[in-house]
């Protein structure tokens, strides 16, 4: 796991110092600003940070030689300085001219890839790490005309790969008692099952259909023939699915070879798309022997390099794609991959030197999160935290039972029901997950879910004072912290996560915002980050 620092806040209690940079050049516009008024800061876990304040009245130092700003939006830079560090980047994006009063809003450069349209060369990848798309995605934004912001990224990998889903797999479940050494079973839909498919009973052994037998009119009847016996027993309801087809070369294959000899052709088609060493190949050919037994299959295009014997051959998977014509905006398409894998992040932006010449922007990466449990502090009514915490009660999302359905339709659907009785009428809530293919991942995920749903008293904004029992720096976006609540209707402690902090740094107050520590999930096989 990767930790954020504490949080890069304001400890002095005055106006930092603030920087102006054009970011196209390099020069410094302004490396201290005068006459700022209502200055607010907020850092966000995996959302852009943001900068607003109020300059007024107007400044010689602040206007050009027109007599206008002399900043411009999405051009130049802000950054935050106090103790000789920056605790605060990002671009100048908008701002509103009343009069005298010019208010200024700047956005962190996590920021930048919001609305900005992928029109580079077609992307196609397979199993590829999560990270490794977000940082194509910076490369090609970063490589365009007036598009380098100087940004490095972390070399840190999700585990989760993206172009690794192998579209509409076969699955059902079993729905007769199946005894160890049987050479046959059955299931409650066998019409998706075909022979010389690959299978797993609950997660377990890999398994050969030998045979679907089919009754009047040739529909299946529910019959799975295998061509070894079972290896254990299985009860009803227990998953059967169809796993990725793989097998091997049989013999060594040279660069540029299009027949290949594979040690189990059956389970693949014609036209179907294959991967050998990462590389993608259709087949277009499937040789048969005389006994009609296929032994060779036929690939284009010719092999990229030589595959050594034993080589694995496998089903490709639906690949992660970036295709110009779809006029993919990169932000959500960040967004989206960070949903499908586990990682928070963060940015930071440093001097170069102790001339403070120019400054290195860095975006930070934590897997599966970002944070601590922060039990060496306290956050109470009446000690720091200065008002009222406000709690939302919400009944729609309690639950004492939680049903879970996964893959699969009907009576061959992946479902796990879970209770706890709570001493409230009973509610139950109905949570679907088609990435689900197992029975006991569906347990876990639902037991989380119920978790979250027991408890309905959910704290939204904290607001507190620089105090020794929770001093300003010691905690961030995406730690856990104790809410202490007992000065009004409520008497309890409830673990929250941070999910932003806001803070005028002129003062001794910050605004944290949370959300219940239960109510997020680290997963990262399950393809759910986040809040549930």
């Amino acid at each position: 796991m990767t930790l954020a620092p504490a949080s890069p806040v304001f400890i002095q209690s005055q106006m930092p110092r603030m920087h102006c940079q054009n970011l196209i050049t390099g020069a410094w516009i302004h490396r201290d600003v005068q006459g700022i008024t209502s200055p607010s800061i907020t850092w966000s876990l995996n959302n852009p940070n943001t900068f607003t304040c109020i300059l007024a009245p107007p400044r010689s130092d602040m206007k050009d030689s027109t007599g206008n700003p002399v900043l411009e939006e999405w051009r130049d830079a802000i950054y935050l300085e106090e103790n000789n560090q920056i605790l605060w980047g990002g671009i100048l994006t908008s701002s509103q001219i009343n009069g005298p009063q010019w208010t200024i809003t700047a956005t962190g450069f996590g920021g930048y890839p919001s609305g900005m349209i992928y029109q580079g060369p077609n992307y196609t990848e397979y199993n590829i790490d999560a990270l490794n798309v977000v940082r194509y995605i910076w490369a090609w934004l970063q490589s365009q005309p007036n598009g380098n912001l100087g940004l490095r990224l972390g070399s840190e990998l999700a585990g989760v790969n993206v172009g690794a889903y192998v579209d509409n797999l076969a699955s059902s479940q079993i729905s007769r008692p199946a005894s160890a050494g049987a050479e046959s079973f059955w299931v409650y839909e066998s019409s998706g099952f075909t022979p010389g498919m690959r299978i797993q009973v609950n997660g377990g052994t890999s398994y050969t259909i030998a045979k679907v037998p089919t009754g009047l009119g040739g529909l299946a009847v529910g019959e799975i023939v295998i061509n070894t016996p079972l290896t254990e027993n299985h009860s009803v309801k227990e998953p059967v699915l169809q796993v990725q087809t793989f097998t091997h070369l049989s013999v060594d294959a040279n660069a540029g070879a299009e027949n290949l000899a594979i040690d189990d052709p059956q389970g693949f088609t014609t036209g179907e798309t294959i991967l050998i060493n990462g590389n993608a190949y259709n087949i277009v050919i499937i040789a048969t022997n005389t006994a009609g037994i296929p032994t060779h299959i036929t690939v284009q295009p010719g092999l990229a390099g030589f595959a050594a014997k034993g080589t694995t051959v496998t089903e490709a998977p639906v690949p992660f794609q970036l295709l110009w014509w779809n006029s993919t905006d990169c932000g959500q398409e960040i967004q989206a991959i960070q949903q499908e894998a586990v990682f928070d992040w963060y940015e930071t932006h440093t001097w170069t030197d102790t001339a403070k010449t120019d400054v290195a922007h860095t975006m930070n990466f934590g897997v599966p999160r970002l944070g601590v449990r922060r039990t060496e502090l306290r956050f109470a009514e009446g000690e720091n935290i200065t008002q009222p915490v406000q709690v939302t009660r919400n009944g729609a999302q309690f639950a004492d039972k939680v049903i879970g359905l996964g893959t699969g339709s009907g009576s061959a659907e992946i479902a796990s029901t879970v209770s706890q009785l709570s001493g409230r009428i009973a509610r139950s809530y109905v949570y679907n997950d088609q990435t689900v293919t197992t029975q006991a991942r569906m347990s876990a995920k639902a037991n989380k879910v119920l978790a979250s749903m027991q408890n309905i008293n959910s704290p939204v904004t904290v607001v507190i004072k620089n105090h020794p029992n929770a001093p300003f720096g010691s905690f961030g976006c995406g730690d856990d912290i104790p809410v202490t609540m007992c000065t009004g209707w409520l008497n309890t402690m409830i673990w929250c996560r941070i999910t932003s902090i806001q803070q005028d740094p002129t003062t001794n107050i910050m605004t944290l915002t949370v959300a219940r520590s239960d109510s997020f999930s680290y997963i990262a096989e399950t393809g759910q980050a986040g809040t549930i």
